[in-house]
């Protein structure tokens, strides 16, 4: 997927015909100075809303991909012993 930037102009116009403009900021910074119309996601709850989605999940399916992914980093791994 390519991202492609555009200026102000073509914002405006994307906005007039339907888009949605999506403020990732935290709710203070979208409180103070904001676009109006603009709809206020803050990223931090998305995280939130993957972790929940995650444990549902793995309630309902016994699996954990979270699990199974850290159980490959380095501080998980089991300790060899230095004796031959």
């Amino acid at each position: 997927m390519n991202l492609r930037s555009i200026d102000t102009k073509q914002a405006k116009t994307l906005i007039d015909e339907g888009a949605v403009l999506v403020d990732i900021r935290e709710a203070d910074e979208h409180a103070r100075v904001r676009i109006p119309g603009a709809r206020n996601h803050p990223l931090s709850g998305l995280s939130t809303a993957f972790v929940g989605a995650g444990l549902t999940f793995a309630g309902v399916s016994g699996w954990c991909g979270m699990a199974k992914l850290l159980a490959f980093m380095p501080w998980n791994r089991r300790a060899t012993s230095g004796a031959a």
